[in-house]
Parts: C-alpha cells; sequence; structure tokens
C-alpha cells in the first residue's frame, strides 16, 4: 500500500475522537485495538495535526476529514 493510499484508508475510517484534555495531543480513539491519538502542531508553519499510531507518527494533515467525529 502506497503512502496516499494509506492516507486514504485512514481518512475513509469511521473514527469517534474522544477528548483528552491535553493541549497537546486533544484527542484519541482505539481502532481495531490500535491507539490512536492526534498532536496539534505549529500551524501555519507546519501541518495542523500530526496523527500517531501507537505512540508512532504515522501522517501529518491540516483539514479534518469528514468521516471523522468529535472534533
Amino acid at each position: 500500500m502506497s503512502t496516499s493510499e494509506s492516507f486514504q484508508v485512514v481518512f475513509a475510517q469511521q473514527i469517534a475522537w474522544a477528548k483528552t484534555g491535553d493541549p497537546e495531543f486533544p484527542y484519541s480513539a482505539v481502532v481495531d485495538g490500535r491507539k490512536y491519538k492526534l498532536r496539534v502542531n505549529d500551524f501555519p508553519e507546519e501541518h495542523m495535526y500530526t496523527l500517531l499510531i501507537d505512540d508512532q507518527r504515522s501522517l501529518d494533515f491540516t483539514s479534518w476529514p469528514p468521516a471523522w467525529t468529535g472534533k
């Protein structure tokens, strides 16, 4: 699977994010038994968000995917 294909797969998933209360990592979710976290970056110098899966940096993005809820 290419990087762009993996982005498309993740962005198409129905993910219900929960607020964490942590300003650096404000949202988390469990997807297929894996821990997802969103980090807020130094926008606009960087992408707005970084997705971490099991504490590993997975992808950077700015636009919130429509399939995701909880924002």
